[in-house]
C-alpha cells in the first residue's frame, strides 16, 4: 500500500494501516496474512501486467523510477502473465494463489474478492491457477449451483488476455477505467447483480473509440453469487 489508510473496524475503533513498500515479499506476505484471518476481504491490483514468453528481464533503478525491459530467449512455449513489484521482481498469479489460504479453519462463509484492473487480467489469474467455474459475462451467465465447502473466491477481471486496460479521466484525475466505472455504478445501484455490472462495463469499455483500449470485463467465482455483488462482504458491504 502506497499511503497510510485510516479506517474504522467492526467494533467502531479507528485504526491506521501504515504505508508499506510494495516489494514482492511484502505484497505476498500481506495477502498471506490477510487471508489467514478467516474473515472476508478485498484485494485490488491495478498494476501494469506483462504477457510474454519466457526470457531474461532487466531492471534499472534511477531515483524513484524503475525501468524494466525483457529480452526473450525464445519465442515459443507458454506465455506467462505477471506484474512487477517495486523491487523489479515478477509476481505471477500462481504465486498470488499460493498465498490465498484454503485452510479448513477459514470459514465457508468468508469471501475473498479480487479485482484485477490491469492488462491481460484473466491470463494472470487463469483457469490453471484457480478453478472459478461460475462465469458472468455480458453475453451470458454460466452458473451451476454448488454446495459451499470452502470460502468463496470472486475475481473481477478488467480485461482478457491480449487486451489492454484503459484509463478513465474524471475531475482532473486519471483512474483505471474498470475500477472507476465499477465504483460509480455500484454507488448508484448498490443492489446490482454481477451480470448487471458486467453488462454496464462492457457497454462502455468494449465500445471505446480507440480500438487498442477496448476491453471486455467479466466476473468469475468459485460458487454462485446470489443477488447483489458485494466488493466487500459483511455489515458494511460496498
Amino acid at each position: 500500500m502506497d499511503f497510510d489508510l485510516e479506517y474504522t473496524d467492526s467494533e467502531g475503533i479507528t485504526k491506521v494501516l501504515p504505508r508499506t513498500a510494495p516489494t514482492k515479499d511484502e505484497l505476498l506476505r500481506t495477502v498471506r496474512e490477510a487471508t489467514r484471518s478467516g474473515t472476508s476481504g478485498f484485494i485490488h491490483i491495478g498494476a501494469h501486467c506483462f504477457y510474454s514468453y519466457p526470457g531474461t528481464s532487466h531492471t534499472k533503478v534511477e531515483g524513484d523510477t524503475t525501468t524494466y525491459w525483457e529480452t526473450p530467449k525464445r519465442q515459443s512455449g507458454t506465455k506467462q502473465a505477471y506484474f512487477l513489484s517495486s523491487d523489479g521482481l515478477r509476481v505471477t498469479g500462481e504465486e498470488l494463489q499460493s498465498c490465498l489460504s484454503d485452510s479448513p479453519k477459514v470459514s465457508r462463509k468468508a469471501t475473498i474478492t479480487m479485482f484485477f484492473d490491469m492488462c491481460h487480467a484473466d491470463a494472470f489469474f487463469k483457469d490453471d491457477v484457480v478453478d472459478l467455474p461460475c462465469v458472468y459475462t455480458a453475453a451470458q451467465k454460466n452458473v451451476e449451483w454448488k454446495r459451499r465447502t470452502r470460502k468463496q473466491l470472486i475475481a473481477v477481471y478488467g480485461s482478457r488476455a491480449g487486451q489492454s486496460s484503459g484509463s478513465w479521466k474524471d475531475a482532473g484525475y486519471e483512474y483505471g477505467a474498470a475500477t472507476f466505472l465499477t465504483v460509480a455504478f455500484l454507488g448508484d445501484r448498490p443492489s446490482a447483480s454481477p451480470v448487471e455490472l458486467v453488462r454496464y462495463l462492457n457497454a462502455i469499455c468494449s465500445r471505446r473509440p480507440q480500438e487498442n483500449l477496448r476491453q471486455s470485463p467479466y466476473i468469475a467465482s468459485r460458487y454462485p453469487i446470489p443477488g447483489r455483488l458485494r466488493l466487500i462482504s459483511g455489515p458494511a458491504a460496498v
